[in-house]
């Protein structure tokens, strides 16, 4: 009579165990933060890599129809999302990416969680307001950059026992700003292709033929505002008279663009020749980037660059508004040092 007695206790214990077991199973996916950690972790990894499908894995299942523009985005082709340079300068934004996860931070909320993630970036903004031949230098540059911060905080929600991302859309638009850079031009290929005479989308009056020009003024659509306020004042180099000649041997120069309205900051772009005003690619790179306007005592607003060069030669000027703008310059001319050849 003692051993079906022994049965039945043994089945009721066995009975509980399963059920004690069968409870634990519903929590959710890992009642601990390392879970929280291990899935933020893959997402971080995969958004560092560009990989959309591993992302998937790691995200709610409404990921792949939320995501399907950066598909074509995140492949790094040319095509009709991005030309041949800015394709191959953002692939290697792309390869500057890395992550850190805080494995301290993960914290849980029932169904819901969190965890800091700090991705960092080359500086790439920095590389874009620079002046480069040639999308090959740009991204020598690249390499040299300092690196930014990008902190996010992965939300995790638990979907069957596991825990997916939910914030994707968000983490995915503050580390892929980089593809925003869709089209990329160099001196190389502009004065290898363009035409001032054919193109349509720009105006601007100047003869190649002369040795030397006033200033000459043009626009596209985007550079139109500082044309209108350029074209009414007439720029001039600074104690060079009318023929903007100096004598051999002046160490500097100073080039003065009046003007009816301070736009604020200007970029000017100074290359020099011994031959010639315009003989590419025999000119040389003296100067480019920005020059803040001065305002003197009587109010007026001017743009004055200083530039050291050889003695003698020929000094090409272009002012633009910023250095996206400097292969459509707004004002352009050339003066002489010296009696040149």
């Amino acid at each position: 009579m003692k051993i079906p007695i022994k049965k039945t206790t043994c089945a009721a214990l066995a009975g509980a165990l399963l059920l004690s077991m069968s409870g634990c199973s519903s929590l959710p996916a890992g009642n601990s933060t390392e879970d929280v950690n291990d899935a933020g972790d893959a997402f971080a990894k995969a958004l560092a890599d560009c990989d959309l499908d591993k992302m998937a894995k790691v995200s709610v299942e409404d990921f792949e129809d939320d995501t399907k523009d950066w598909a074509e985005l995140l492949e790094f082709d040319e095509g009709d999302k991005y030309d041949a340079n800015a394709a191959k300068f953002a692939d290697a934004v792309a390869d500057t990416i890395a992550y850190e996860i805080d494995e301290d931070s993960a914290e849980i909320d029932k169904d819901e969680a969190t965890v800091e993630v700090t991705f960092t970036i080359a500086d790439y903004d920095t590389v874009l307001d620079g002046y480069y031949y040639d999308v090959d230098e740009m991204i020598d540059a690249l390499g040299d950059a300092d690196e930014v911060e990008i902190k996010i905080t992965l939300e995790l929600s638990e979907v069957d026992g596991e825990w997916l991302v939910t914030n994707y859309g968000d983490a995915m638009d503050d580390v892929y700003g980089f593809t925003d850079i869709r089209d990329l031009m160099f001196e190389a290929e502009y004065f290898d292709n363009y035409d001032p005479y054919t193109d349509p989308g720009y105006t601007f009056e100047i003869d190649f033929e002369s040795e030397l020009s006033g200033p000459s003024y043009g626009y596209t659509a985007d550079t139109q505002e500082m044309y209108d306020a350029f074209i009414g004042e007439q720029a001039y180099f600074e104690g060079a008279g009318s023929e903007a000649v100096f004598a051999s041997g002046t160490s500097s120069i100073i080039f003065v663009q009046p003007s009816s309205a301070d736009l604020g900051t200007a970029c000017f772009t100074v290359e020099y020749s011994a031959v010639s005003q315009c003989d590419y690619p025999d000119t040389e790179l003296l100067f480019v980037g920005d020059i803040d306007p001065v305002i003197d005592e009587n109010g007026n607003v001017s743009y004055q660059l200083e530039i050291e060069g050889p003695d003698d030669g020929y000094y090409h000027i272009e002012v633009s508004p910023s250095i996206g703008y400097s292969c459509d310059p707004v004002v352009e001319a050339t003066c002489r040092v010296g009696d040149a050849a």
